[in-house]
């Protein structure tokens, strides 16, 4: 995979498929990597250029164990890095769980930068009280002497799918500090309140949300989509909707993005 430098961080992405005037990053889930995308990445190709990214702390990108290095800030200084190194004004955003936090805030720190995002599956007031009980204890077990082994152990027998999952298992046996550190930056702003930015947040977004899933909760999904200016709400039937029957939802996000490249949706007009 090509990378980039980012101050002191090396940053790592794949690129392929069409006119650079059409480029849509995607982004991955917490402590995985860009092969989670992939699949979904692909399916853009033939009419966007797609380039699917690893954050720091994930995948082949550099991996600080300061979790001060880890806050949504900083991830959405990495995509504005790489827009800046790709050459792009502007981008299209994909982002899964974390990656639609970090689409997010890019959104609302560098919105000119942003044509218009899919966010499939954000944790925010309601997912983040879930994840703070789960994240919390899994960065403690990170940082115990066995974890290496134990991380090893479910590394070498997991399957192959879901896509990007043993690749997670892989990186956190040779470095869990560092899965540590940015599951403890994470959670330190994890009930940061971003609504009053969001509501004067023009870029156009298509935020993907299901039930049933407490981190990924429904309700997080729908208020985001509400209080968007220029957001709309897509359901998916269950959280592996988009892995397993890709279809619906794929064709609906394509429409989306199509239409924020060809003017339909602007993020200077409100409509």
């Amino acid at each position: 995979m090509p990378t980039f430098q980012h101050g002191s961080l090396t940053l790592s992405y794949d690129i392929f498929g069409g006119p650079e005037d059409r480029t849509v990053v995607f982004m991955h889930g917490l402590l995985l990597s860009a092969d989670m995308m992939a699949p979904l990445a692909r399916a853009y190709a033939e009419r966007f250029r797609v380039v699917n990214f690893e954050l720091h702390g994930h995948g082949k990108s550099s991996k600080p164990r300061d979790p001060a290095s880890y806050t949504m800030g900083a991830f959405a200084d990495d995509v504005v890095a790489l827009a800046d190194h790709l050459g792009c004004e502007t981008i299209g955003l994909f982002g899964t769980s974390l990656g639609a936090d970090v689409a997010l805030e890019t959104m609302l720190n560098a919105p000119h930068r942003v044509a218009g995002a899919v966010l499939e599956m954000p944790v925010l007031d309601t997912g983040a009280r879930t994840a703070i009980r789960v994240f919390a204890r899994l960065a403690k077990a990170l940082k115990s002497k066995r974890a290496p082994r134990v991380m090893r152990t479910i590394a070498n027998r997991m399957p192959s799918w879901p896509p990007g999952f043993p690749e997670a298992a892989e990186m956190l046996a040779a470095d869990p500090a560092a899965g540590a550190a940015v599951i403890e930056g994470l959670l330190h702003e994890a009930e940061r309140d971003r609504w009053a930015a969001v509501r004067t947040c023009l870029v156009p977004a298509l935020v993907i949300g299901h039930r049933l899933d407490p981190l990924h909760a429904y309700k997080d999904a729908l208020h985001l989509a509400q209080r968007l200016p220029n957001g709309s709400l897509l359901r998916a039937r269950s959280v592996l909707e988009l892995r397993l029957r890709p279809g619906r939802i794929l064709e609906r996000t394509i429409d989306f993005m199509d239409g924020v490249f060809e003017g339909m949706h602007s993020p200077l007009d409100g409509g």
